[in-house]
């Protein structure tokens, strides 16, 4: 989520290889929301939350200025998550 349009966030997306949705919050609802929205400045807080498959958040992780430490943290935190079961597809009839 980002307070950019949805034009920034589709190219940012596309240019970075993104596999997830990307959402534009340009009225900050979601910022609210979610309590990242800094009161006293107009900017959003550095945060990534992991969402399972069932909608729960499992991770939050927030570093302002760290950004490399950031992406190495998510990424670790999401590699060490349980794979979900492979599914089979059953053949045709």
């Amino acid at each position: 989520m980002s307070p950019d349009d949805a034009p920034t966030q589709c190219s940012f997306a596309e240019s970075l290889g993104v596999k997830f949705p990307m959402i534009a919050d340009r009225g900050h609802e979601l910022a609210h929301a979610y309590e990242v929205f800094f009161s006293f400045l107009p900017l959003i807080h550095r945060v990534t939350y992991v969402i399972d498959g069932d909608g729960v958040i499992v991770g939050v992780f927030n570093h302002e200025f760290q950004v490399i430490k950031h992406l190495d943290q998510v990424m670790k935190f999401v590699r060490a998550l349980p794979q979900p079961p492979a599914t089979r597809t059953q053949p045709a009839r």
